[in-house]
């Protein structure tokens, strides 16, 4: 049995790694977008919500550990579904 990790596993690690290392950039982005839903609230609420929803997901994942690993399990997951589909 070899001693590398399992395909998916590697991934995971890969996106995990990136979105810790990203999070002061997630933080000032979800700022923006939360700016950008409250300027659109006026205007429009269906897409202020949809707005306010990114922001609320974007700072999930930089205050949450466990918000960021099941998102990089996602992307590892897809990311293995796509490289098979290859």
């Amino acid at each position: 049995m070899s001693n590398q990790r399992p395909d998916r596993e590697r991934w995971e690690l890969f996106f995990l790694t990136i979105l810790l290392a990203t999070r002061p950039t997630l933080l000032r982005g979800g700022l923006i977008i939360l700016l950008y839903a409250v300027v659109t609230a006026f205007l429009n609420p269906t897409v202020s919500l949809a707005t306010l929803l990114l922001a609320a997901y974007v700072f999930f994942l930089v205050y949450s550990d466990r918000a960021a690993l099941y998102t990089a399990r996602v992307g590892s997951w897809l990311a293995t579904v796509w490289k098979r589909r290859e």
